[in-house]
């Protein structure tokens, strides 16, 4: 049995991911579930974990482009910004076969 205590011990450092919940009380997410259920107020703890992490993502993303990291300002502006995302692929269409390949470089073969 899940009690309050143990659920928000739980939830603490779990970046408000269920999965990491379930796994730190040794029990199914279908449980947590429950629990949250049963105890509304650790929902609120659950997204407010969850939220943090967002928020160090958010600054890690803001870092780098403070840096001047050209790939991460790119990728941000073609996850965020409209414009910026019919521009590439307009410039994709093209048929520019090195600024294809360049887009994929910098998109997908970051290892």
């Amino acid at each position: 049995m899940i009690t309050k205590k143990k659920l928000i011990c739980a939830i603490k450092g779990s970046r408000g991911i269920v999965t990491n919940v379930a796994n730190s009380l040794e029990v199914t997410r279908q449980a947590v579930y429950d629990a949250l259920k049963k105890f509304p107020d650790c929902s609120v703890l659950l997204a407010d974990e969850k939220d943090k992490l967002n928020t160090k993502a958010r600054n890690v993303i803001g870092d780098a482009i403070d840096d001047n990291d050209v790939s991460t300002a790119k990728w941000y502006l073609g996850t965020t910004d409209q414009e910026f995302r019919q521009k590439q692929d307009i410039e994709l269409v093209s048929g520019d076969i090195a600024a294809w390949k360049k887009y994929r470089e910098e998109r997908f073969d970051k290892s």
